[in-house]
């Protein structure tokens, strides 16, 4: 077999596809530092992360798939060279994406005492609720940065997102340093100084991202999607039908790793420690595969 032929179409693929994998690597290497840190603090910390994660990522990962209405439609629109139409999706994207994440906030913060009912250790489901209370509300910043990459990842520049996910994790690595164990004059605050860390990179990484597709003049003709109002229903109702099944597809996609992750907790505090650092980058693993196959398809679109 001649396979000369398709390396032109290999090369697309994987120049869009590999900045994509990197950028989702440090989504999960978030995760990790995090497990990392606080594991030196104490098991039950430990497992306390790992019980919150579960509940935060799912809610997480439908968010995501809901935005995912915007990486194929604005491939379109870029296709036909259309930039305005490029912008009303980005304009769509992000009003859906603000609404849908305070939503989710909601929806955490009103349900997260269930966890005190699903036979977990106490301890750690003690440990687990404050924490979890401060990453959901990075749920916010997480699905605005969400609406930019997958705009940007539509126009096939695929390298934005990634190098605002490096930074954020160059800036997450000292602050839980400083927040987990207190230095600086700063208290020591354990794994809720964890979580601040995770929700300040995140913010920090959103607002660069939205600044860089702002600014940047090669997206200026772009800046119309940054308005308000003037909303369509037919364009709103377009990307739930895509971005609705996507969301309820990740949730099932993780569903067994975090029931796995809450089935350890049931024989104690120990095992559910010693198992927490692979749940959360099995569930991102499980998720970037499909991202890196997504990417494929928009470069088929162009």
């Amino acid at each position: 077999m001649n396979f000369s032929k398709y390396s032109p179409h290999i090369s697309a693929s994987l120049k869009l596809a590999i900045p994509v994998m990197l950028s989702q690597l440090g989504h999960v290497m978030m995760g990790v530092v995090d497990s990392l840190m606080v594991g030196h603090v104490g098991a039950v910390p430990l497992a306390a992360s790992s019980l919150a994660n579960v509940a935060f990522n799912v809610i997480l990962l439908f968010g995501i798939g809901v935005s995912y209405a915007i990486t194929p439609l604005v491939a379109a629109a870029h296709g036909e060279n259309n930039s305005e139409k490029s912008s009303e999706v980005l304009k769509h994207g992000l009003a859906i994406n603000i609404i849908n994440s305070f939503i989710l906030v909601a929806l955490v913060m009103a349900a997260k005492n269930i966890l005190y009912h699903i036979d977990q250790p106490k301890d750690v489901v003690t440990e687990a609720i404050p924490y979890l209370g401060i990453i959901t509300f990075s749920i916010i910043p997480t699905l605005i940065f969400q609406t930019f990459r997958q705009f940007t990842e539509g126009l096939s520049r695929t390298r934005i997102a990634m190098m605002a996910v490096i930074g954020s994790n160059i800036i997450h690595v000292p602050l839980n340093y400083v927040l987990i164990f207190g230095h600086f004059g700063v208290p020591a605050m354990g794994l809720v100084g964890a979580g601040w860390a995770t929700l300040v990179s995140r913010v920090i990484m959103a607002v660069a991202i939205a600044i860089y597709v702002y600014r940047s003049p090669s997206l200026k003709k772009f800046r119309p999607g940054f308005s308000f109002g003037n909303y369509s229903k037919s364009l709103v109702s377009k990307m739930l039908h895509i971005g609705l099944p996507a969301g309820v597809q990740f949730i099932f996609e993780v569903a067994a790793f975090d029931m796995s992750a809450v089935m350890m907790g049931w024989l104690g505090t120990k095992t559910f420690s010693s198992t927490s650092d692979c749940h959360q980058p099995c569930d991102y693993q499980l998720h970037d595969y499909f991202r890196t196959g997504s990417r494929s398809d928009d470069s088929g679109e162009q």
